[in-house]
């Protein structure tokens, strides 16, 4: 998997191509995110009714050689992702300061 692709829209691509056993460890991954980073290979496979096999295979599906390949990559985009909420409350903050100054300054003009 490149740097570039989400972790999720990778999800959403192998999907059609997953066997049955491997769609019950993407459904966890997609519901189960925070879940995942912290458990073991063994812990996913038994939440999913998987072999630990099956979790190294939906891994290598998704582009990464393993299992702490893929928890790395899901931990690093959950924390981009939590950074762009921050800015985009920065921004809908400004948004709501600069609009407040214009309408103020365009009453007493």
């Amino acid at each position: 998997m490149t740097n570039q692709k989400s972790v999720f829209q990778s999800l959403k691509d192998v999907t059609p191509y997953l066997k049955r056993a491997q769609m019950r460890v993407a459904q966890f991954l997609q519901d189960n995110p925070h879940r995942l980073i912290n458990m073991s290979i063994v812990q996913v496979s038994r939440e999913t009714g998987t072999a630990p096999s099956t979790v190294v295979e939906f891994c290598k599906k998704m582009g990464f050689p393993g299992f702490k390949s893929l928890k790395i990559a899901v931990a690093q985009e959950m924390e981009l992702m939590k950074s762009m909420k921050v800015d985009m409350n920065r921004v809908a903050d400004i948004s709501s300061d600069l609009a407040t100054f214009v309408f103020a300054n365009v009453q007493e003009a």
